[in-house]
């Protein structure tokens, strides 16, 4: 027969196991809402290279489609949001956010709800360029004439010029924006306009993209995909000499590339070792976007320019 001491023992364990297991449920919960806060703050930026074609909300993606203006495809669902040219597409709390050119020659930044309702002009600006970003509720642009980096509430509220200078590309990265001008040389600045810094003082690029704390750029002169360290600028390494041109998109997984010269998108491993064929593509001016298992290409058919959709394991997604 048990003694009283041997069932306290027990009782207490058993209670020690059952606080354990309502500790890791607390914290699985308290990760979700977290998790959500930070989506709410930030929303899902758009694939920034190559003009940012394609964003992905869960389970749904919108892009640009040349033939139906942005689209909203979930499962096998296909619905056209609006007929506009849609680029630097961004997702915030149910809005896609993004650049069209406008009628008078500059660009409109517009929003639309996901279910294709509350279409609106949020700013017209004079820029030649269709980039843009969403962060902490604010959006981050280029005006032309002078170009300037500059930035508005997502109501279109409370515009404000950041920077002055001669920009090419630029991007916002957790509080720095990115910037590099018409010499080719790299800046970074903090979203308030202050810390001026040059990063990189070698007239080599004007276009880059920003992956794990490292710059990637395709130098112009070696003809190579060049790698950076933001944080060691002494740390240079070339990736790959595959490249013959700045088409290219740098991800987690890898880089996909325009072979302009054999007319495909190919990709090469982060390390350069591992490179193969995608898909042929019969345009010599594509834009990749890849966005989780699947790349939105730019292609021509019948003499048209249409979006293509293909896996990144080279197979078609209808």
């Amino acid at each position: 027969m048990k003694t009283e001491e041997e069932k306290l023992k027990k009782k207490l364990k058993v209670n020690t196991v059952a606080i354990i297991i309502l500790l890791v449920i607390l914290l699985i919960v308290l990760c979700i809402v977290i998790g959500r806060i930070v989506h709410i703050k930030d929303g899902v930026n758009n694939n920034d290279a190559n003009m940012g074609l394609a964003v992905q909300n869960e389970n749904t993606t919108f892009y640009y489609d040349y033939n139906k203006g942005l689209v909203r495809k979930e499962k096998e669902e296909v619905k056209t949001l609006t007929e506009d040219q849609a680029y630097s597409i961004n997702y915030l709390n149910g809005v896609i956010y993004y650049t069209t050119p406008s009628s008078t020659g500059g660009i409109n930044i517009k929003k639309v709800n996901e279910d294709g309702k509350g279409e609106e002009i949020i700013l017209s600006v004079t820029s030649s360029s269709t980039k843009m970003y969403l962060q902490d509720s604010k959006i981050y642009y280029l005006t032309s004439n002078p170009d300037t980096i500059s930035r508005v509430d997502i109501d279109g509220k409370n515009e404000e010029q950041l920077l002055q200078r001669s920009v090419v590309d630029f991007k916002v990265v957790d509080g720095t924006i990115y910037f590099s001008d018409i010499m080719g040389f790299l800046y970074s600045v903090d979203i308030n306009g202050e810390n001026y810094k040059t990063i990189i003082k070698e007239a080599k690029f004007n276009k880059f993209q920003i992956l794990d704390k490292h710059v990637y750029y395709y130098d112009n002169e070696s003809g190579k995909l060049v790698k950076v360290s933001l944080e060691d600028t002494s740390k240079k390494e070339e990736v790959t000499d595959k490249l013959d041109c700045d088409t290219y998109n740098v991800t987690t997984n890898g880089i996909y590339y325009l072979d302009k010269a054999n007319g495909k998108i190919r990709f090469v491993s982060l390390n350069g070792k591992k490179d193969n064929d995608i898909v042929n593509v019969d345009t010599d001016n594509t834009k990749i976007n890849v966005v989780g298992t699947a790349i939105y290409y730019i292609d021509n058919k019948d003499g048209k320019t249409i979006t293509k959709v293909i896996g990144t394991n080279g197979k078609e997604i209808k």
